[in-house]
């Protein structure tokens, strides 16, 4: 799939001295992977140093609203869940009780969760963050090749992505499932590399679920949502867009990229979509705290000059990223220029006409109401896309898309003057070198006081010893729900507890006599309820077991004759009517949407390989434009 997946590189006005039945860089895959993968590893290593492991002995912080609780809680209730054998649908240490597989954030089915089996789930999470930093410089120098750029201009890609604080805090600040941004620009370059339309779309939809079952629902939903503008809009530049072809193209990529990202992702969405439809916390327009008022100006000055001496990237929430200078913003207007004025091939061209457009959008649209017409209320204005409230994290999307366009348009700049003018040849990669150089000298101070993590990923809980959580309410309400209002961090965010009632191992209740707890998992409580010898046998024998479990729909009970026994709700848990004592009862959790999301899944599976085994060679968009206009574009 590989050696299909960028474009011709190089001016179509000069040819270049190679095998034309080819692309450029295809004739040297091992040293694009190369380089490739080491910018990968020097990612990982930047981090490490500057970002990760410098301070490892500053305590975890719970400055920022007990974020990291709530992920270190859902990693380590998933991996203990995983570590008995069963599937994490229900965590029983949260709020009384909340489900587990339904939270979008958490990883259930994610190698994070395995790996906190083994390793504190701290530990993890640290490693998680920096070696995400390493996907993400790979995918984008991988989009960087797409667009048309050589493998030795790819190290740009590096420097644009280390020297802002978009994924390593702004981004993953509190929320580990942020570091699956990663993904985004995996899933644009397959995408649109692909030459298959079928395989395109199905691989980028692989990279969007593995998104989604990572717990990364916000990165998932804006991968999905860019990657599909960006085929939109390079579809949009093409000369032949109205050709049948053309169209096709763009269907089968759009299609295959929706339906199977759908299908791959029920699992985790069916069931989660369920469980959030009555959680208030959700609903509404943009969050509150997401970004604060400022015009448009103020935006561009605070990302592209805060190294001098502009304000701070506005925002209550996250903010915006952070590039120090203007000169990705300037390599980037450059090749959009170049792509206009016709200094690249017919067959690139559109590709980075389309990207540039893609980034324009995606900017916007991470300026909230800020922007003339809001664009971010409308993309998410219907339900459940209502539900993603925070515009700041579309730069998730147009920061590494922007750097891959910045990488190419060096890259072509290069290819087109170095034949024309000799000293270029030379002189230009030591130009490039020093720009770059200044540019990280004067953004790399700031950027470092921005993406510290070691402070909140150390491998110590800091945090005073709290109660087991009991909820009591009135009115009623589940601690699902509540937890969605957030009412308070105990709530929400109580990390798991270590101690445990001597009564119960692992058990985070005891069921008041004479009823007699059997037997204790996560999921599953069973009890018995025994005969009172005074009670009087001509009168109704009911009994009233309150499980201390939060009420939520998928609790059933049953007794040992296989007779189903009502649930309902109770301040103080879940309430279980025994009518004949004398018999065991298993109060037990299922998932509600588990069975159909799981089948899908399935099928979604059967599809995707299916899409990944065809055989077809189709062009990629614009392949027959390019055909048509063999004769050299000029300069």
């Amino acid at each position: 799939m590989l050696e299909s997946m960028s474009q011709e590189e190089g001016s179509t006005h000069v040819p270049p001295k190679t095998d034309r039945r080819r692309p450029v860089w295809a004739q040297s895959p091992v040293a694009a992977g190369s380089i490739t993968l080491l910018l990968g590893v020097l990612a990982a290593a930047w981090t490490a140093i500057f970002h990760g492991w410098g301070r490892l002995s500053l305590p975890v912080s719970h400055v920022r609203g007990s974020d990291w609780d709530v992920q270190l809680t859902l990693v380590e209730a998933c991996a203990r869940m995983w570590s008995m054998g069963e599937l994490p649908v229900w965590n029983p240490w949260t709020a009384g009780g909340v489900p587990l597989w339904a939270n979008p954030e958490a990883p259930v089915f994610h190698p994070i969760a395995w790996a906190a089996m083994l390793v504190h789930p701290a530990a993890v999470s640290r490693v998680v963050l920096i070696g995400h930093m390493a996907i993400q410089v790979m995918g984008t120098a991988l989009l960087a090749r797409v667009l048309g750029a050589r493998p030795m201009f790819l190290p740009i890609t590096l420097v644009g992505l280390l020297t802002t604080d978009v994924l390593v805090w702004r981004m993953a600040h509190g929320h580990l499932m942020m570091a699956q941004a990663a993904w985004i620009p995996w899933a644009m370059a397959l995408a649109l590399g692909c030459r298959s339309p079928l395989r395109g779309g199905a691989a980028a939809a692989a990279v969007v679920a593995l998104a989604v079952h990572g717990g990364g629902h916000y990165p998932a939903w804006i991968a999905l949502a860019s990657t599909s503008l960006l085929l939109v809009s390079t579809h949009a530049m093409s000369a032949d867009r109205t050709h049948r072809h053309a169209l096709t193209d763009l269907i089968l990529r759009l299609g295959a990229l929706g339906l199977l990202t759908g299908l791959l992702a029920a699992p985790r969405w069916l069931p989660t979509a369920r469980a959030l439809a009555d959680t208030p916390r959700l609903r509404g327009p943009q969050a509150p705290l997401a970004m604060g008022d400022f015009s448009v100006l103020d935006g561009i000055s605070a990302v592209f000059a805060s190294a001098f001496g502009a304000a701070e990237a506005p925002g209550l929430h996250e903010g915006l990223p952070a590039w120090g200078t203007p000169l990705f913003a300037l390599l980037a207007g450059g090749t959009v220029v170049l792509g206009v004025t016709r200094f690249v091939s017919a067959r690139t061209r559109p590709r980075l006409l389309g990207a540039g457009l893609a980034v324009g959008v995606f900017a916007a649209v991470s300026l909230g109401h800020n922007f003339p017409g809001n664009p971010y209320h409308w993309l998410h204005s219907v339900p459940p896309l209502d539900r993603f409230r925070n515009p700041e994290r579309w730069a998730m999307a147009w920061l590494p898309l922007m750097t891959a366009l910045s990488t190419a348009g060096v890259s072509a700049v290069f290819t087109w003057v170095a034949p024309r003018v000799g000293w270029v040849r030379a002189v230009g990669p030591l130009v490039v070198l020093v720009l770059l150089g200044g540019h990280t000298w004067l953004s790399v101070e700031d950027t470092r006081a921005h993406t510290t993590i070691d402070q909140i990923t150390t491998d110590t809980y800091a945090r005073e010893p709290r109660t087991l959580p009991m909820v009591v309410r009135d009115p009623p309400r589940t601690n699902f729900e509540a937890a969605g209002h957030n009412e308070s961090c105990l709530l929400c965010s109580d990390a798991l507890l270590h101690e445990a009632p001597p009564d119960l191992p692992e058990g985070p209740f005891a069921l008041p006599a004479p009823v007699e707890l059997r037997s204790w998992r996560p999921d599953r409580v069973t009890f018995f309820v025994p005969i009172d010898p005074h009670a009087d046998p001509r009168s109704p024998m009911d009994s009233e077991v309150v499980v201390p479990q939060a009420f939520r729909l998928g609790w059933t009970a049953r007794d040992d004759k296989g007779q189903e026994l009502r649930v309902t709700h109770d301040p103080a848990g879940t309430r279980v009517r025994v009518p004949t004592p004398g018999r065991e009862v298993e109060l037990t959790y299922a998932l509600p949407g588990w069975t159909t999301g799981r089948n899908l899944g399935w099928l979604g599976v059967l599809l995707w390989v299916g899409a990944m085994r065809w055989r077809g060679r189709d062009d990629s968009l614009n392949a027959s434009s390019a055909e048509a206009r063999s004769t050299p574009a000029g300069g």
